[in-house]
C-alpha cells in the first residue's frame, strides 16, 4: 500500500534499497506557510513560537517558510508586534536563549494579520497577505493551519478552511443529513 508515506521515506523498508542501508531516514521539509489562528494567545507565546524558533535554529524548517499569525490584539505595526511577542516568549520559555544571528533569520519570516474570527473582510486580508508572502518566499500556496484557540471557538473557524481558496466545507454524512 502506498499512501504517500513512501515519497517521504516513512515506513519504507531499507532492505529494498541497498544504498540506504545504515542511513538515517529523514524527511525533507517542503516550502510552506504556517498560519496560526489565535497567534496572540498564550499557547502561541509560550509554546508555538519558541518551538518554531528552536526548529529554525536546528535547521529542520525549510528555507522557504513563513509564519502568519491571525487574531486580535496587535498594537502598532502587526508584523513588528508579533516579532516582539515571539522574542519575548522565546526569551522566557525557550530551551535556548535567542542568538542575534539566528533571531534575525527567524524574525524575517514572522507576520501578523489583525482580525476577528467572525469578520469576513479580515479573512480576505489574510488571503491577500498569504499570497504576497507566497511570492516573497517562493512558497507554492502550501499551507498548514494551526488552531491555537479554545475549543469553544472552533465553530468560528469554519471560514479558515476557505482562506486559501482551495479549502472545502466539511462533508455532511447521510446519518446526520439527507443527501440530495
Amino acid at each position: 500500500m502506498n499512501d504517500g508515506r513512501q515519497a517521504w521515506g516513512v515506513g519504507v523498508d531499507s532492505k529494498a534499497n541497498p544504498l540506504t542501508w545504515g542511513a538515517a531516514q529523514t524527511l525533507l521539509p517542503q516550502p510552506c506557510a504556517l498560519v496560526i489562528f489565535g497567534a496572540a494567545g498564550d499557547l502561541s507565546w509560550r509554546k508555538l513560537l519558541p518551538a518554531l524558533y528552536n526548529l529554525n535554529v536546528d535547521g529542520v524548517l525549510p528555507s522557504n517558510f513563513a509564519v502568519v499569525g491571525f487574531g486580535i490584539g496587535a498594537e502598532g505595526d502587526p508584523d513588528e508586534w508579533i516579532r516582539q511577542r515571539a522574542k519575548d516568549g522565546t526569551v522566557r520559555f525557550s530551551r535556548r536563549p535567542p542568538e542575534d544571528s539566528h533571531w534575525a533569520d527567524f524574525a524575517r519570516s514572522l507576520f501578523y494579520v489583525n482580525g476577528s474570527f467572525n469578520d469576513a473582510r479580515a479573512y480576505g486580508q489574510l488571503k491577500a497577505r498569504l499570497e504576497s508572502i507566497d511570492q516573497q518566499f517562493g512558497i507554492p500556496g502550501s499551507r498548514i493551519y494551526y488552531l491555537a484557540v479554545p475549543p469553544q471557538r472552533g465553530g468560528d473557524m469554519r471560514r479558515a478552511s476557505q482562506v486559501g481558496g482551495h479549502g472545502r466545507q466539511p462533508e455532511r454524512h447521510a446519518s446526520n443529513h439527507q443527501r440530495q
